[in-house]
């Protein structure tokens, strides 16, 4: 407080929800990425690949192959280190969580989410098609 007062956390607090809505906007934005919440500065999503996406949540093989899925790519974007997302589940389904909450982050920071989840979960997915559910 003595370092930005109550007005310059109130507008640090309302940056991270712009951000975070903007994440939500960015994913909507992709076929492959869907959207499951966007709430204070907390945005939710995983990978579908588009060949599964009419089958996600009425297949229990499909829904079940892509939690293993987005939890692989969970990994892998934590060890690559170009992004840094956390998980939840939700609904039985496992999703990447994406929560703003450093002062330093910038809409160029939540530009660059999408397009490397999005080339990781692609070549995840093509190693993982070797058993595909059908």
């Amino acid at each position: 407080l003595k370092q930005v007062g109550a007005a310059g956390y109130r507008q640090m607090i309302a940056d991270d929800m712009r951000l975070s809505r903007m994440m939500a906007d960015r994913v909507s934005a992709h076929p492959e990425l869907q959207l499951a919440t966007q709430h204070l500065s907390i945005t939710t999503f995983r990978y579908v690949p588009i060949e599964l996406r009419d089958r996600a949540t009425t297949d229990p093989a499909v829904a079940a192959y892509l939690n293993a899925l987005n939890q692989s790519l969970l990994d892998r974007l934590q060890r690559e280190g170009q992004v840094f997302v956390s998980n939840a589940v939700i609904r039985g389904q496992y999703v990447l969580r994406a929560c703003v909450v450093n002062f330093h982050t910038t809409a160029a920071d939540i530009r660059a989410v999408p397009p490397v989840v999005l080339a990781t979960g692609r070549r995840i997915h093509a190693e993982m098609r070797s058993a595909p559910p059908q």
